[in-house]
């Protein structure tokens, strides 16, 4: 029983580092909002670069066209998280992992059916 919770456990949470690890995938910066949108299959996270408060917010857009940005470039830019996409990426990238445990699974037991001679 606590070794099925454990894997459930552990499943759970390489879920949870799969989508964050979509943050660190580099995206160009749309024009004319001067944002990008982070993060896979929905984006949860967008970097503002349209305020004249930061940095990069005052950079002309021929020096932001250029370049592409990822969750390590807001340190100095204003982020704005949304809760309920994050729970729908996370649900989405759940059923696509569940559903990849099925196949495969279904994949090994068929071959192990095959090799113990129940295989017609």
């Amino acid at each position: 029983m606590k070794k099925r919770v454990l894997k459930c456990l552990g499943f759970l949470f390489l879920v949870y580092v799969i989508v964050w690890s979509t943050l660190f995938i580099p995206r160009p910066v749309q024009f004319p909002e001067r944002i990008v949108k982070l993060g896979y299959p929905i984006s949860f996270v967008t970097l503002d670069f349209s305020t004249l408060t930061t940095p990069m917010g005052g950079a002309p857009d021929y020096v932001l066209e250029r370049r592409k940005f990822n969750i390590t470039s807001s340190w100095e830019n204003t982020t704005r998280k949304s809760q309920s996409r994050f729970i729908i990426s996370y649900v989405i990238v759940l059923f696509v992992m569940c559903g990849f445990r099925w196949i495969i699974g279904k994949m090994i037991r068929k071959v192990r059916k095959h090799k113990s001679g129940w295989w017609p």
